[in-house]
């Protein structure tokens, strides 16, 4: 199972109450002093948002499909990076083989393909923290991510 099947499925068990944005940006390139700005630029492979008016949650999920690469990440504490644009974090390995429970650190969540192949199971729910409004990445998704279908004057 590709990264790309499992961004489908993460996407999928969202449903229609969230906007999600695979492969997102922290900020747009060449963005600078705009709104609170963390001084890393990453690529979160799947950032969502849901419609909540009053308080929204941010999602942010980094896809691993071998252990090499989780192991890396944590190593090198990669994921740390996209901590300021979520409310919750979590890791979601194509197998329980990719990662397990006490791989993680504290407060990261853990999702896994299931069984069949079909879903994704929560395994471990992330703790929830609370960020300030993620202003870059949202610039990043109105400039880079969206489409006007059809202009009005």
């Amino acid at each position: 199972m590709t990264e790309n099947d499992i961004a489908r499925l993460l996407i999928k068990q969202h449903g229609k109450k969230w906007l999600c944005i695979p492969q997102c940006k922290t900020e747009p390139r060449g963005f600078e002093n705009f709104g609170e700005r963390h001084g890393i630029r990453g690529r979160m492979d799947l950032w969502c948002m849901d419609n909540a008016v009053d308080k929204p949650t941010f999602e942010a999920c980094e896809i691993k499909t071998s252990r090499a690469d989780f192991l890396s990440d944590i190593r090198t504490d990669k994921w740390k990076k996209y901590l300021p644009y979520c409310n919750l974090f979590s890791f979601v390995v194509s197998s329980l083989e990719v990662a397990g429970i006490y791989d993680l650190p504290d407060g990261v969540g853990l999702k896994s393909v299931s069984m069949n192949g079909k879903s994704i199971v929560t395994i471990l729910r992330p703790m929830r923290r609370e960020i300030g409004f993620p202003a870059t990445v949202m610039h990043y998704v109105l400039l880079k991510r969206t489409q006007i279908i059809e202009r009005r004057i």
